[in-house]
């Protein structure tokens, strides 16, 4: 795990908090960078994640793609997915 100011690395973690604040939380462990509006992930297969947004987006973009299978729940302030296995790029806008 290291962060700064405009990014987080995670390796191999399940939840991930910053000043109380949901930063990422996944079934399986995943590995992941998360640098502003842009989330880039390794997970070992298919999984449900949660990435913590303070309000709901316009709109997200899995690997340059635009999707609509996701859902915005206010009470855990964050954005929920299910992402492909492997290697991707998520930016929600």
């Amino acid at each position: 795990l290291t962060w700064d100011k405009e990014r987080v690395f995670a390796a191999i973690v399940k939840s991930l908090k910053r000043d109380g604040k949901l930063l990422i939380e996944s079934a399986s462990p995943i590995t992941c960078e998360i640098k502003g509006e842009s989330l880039k992930y390794y997970l070992p297969e298919a999984g449900d994640v949660t990435i913590g947004a303070e309000s709901k987006p316009a709109s997200v973009v899995l690997n340059g793609t635009e999707i609509s299978e996701w859902e915005y729940d206010e009470n855990e302030g964050g954005i929920k997915i299910t992402l492909p296995g492997g290697e991707g790029d998520l930016m929600i806008n």
